[in-house]
């Protein structure tokens, strides 16, 4: 899914801005029980990847955020 420039903006700033989604993520994924490495599998990022957002030095694109919605069965208002 492509998704335009404005929408990833929105999501940068959102993340960026909250800047709570790094523990989250990381507080949902340690709930689940899962490691760093079968979310990435999950997502389809590699592992780094998944230490980068948990680190806060990178910022998922919008179709990322889907893909943790989705397989985390959370509500988007949780990752932030």
């Amino acid at each position: 899914m492509m998704i335009d420039a404005t929408r990833q903006w929105e999501v940068n700033a959102m993340i960026n801005h909250r800047g709570m989604f790094s523990k989250k993520l990381k507080s949902i994924r340690a709930k689940r029980g899962w490691t760093q490495k079968q979310l990435a599998v999950k997502i389809g990022k590699p592992e780094n990847t998944v230490a980068r957002y948990e680190c806060g030095i990178r910022t998922p694109s919008y179709e990322i955020l889907v893909a943790l919605v989705k397989n985390a069965k959370v509500d988007p208002a949780e990752l932030f």
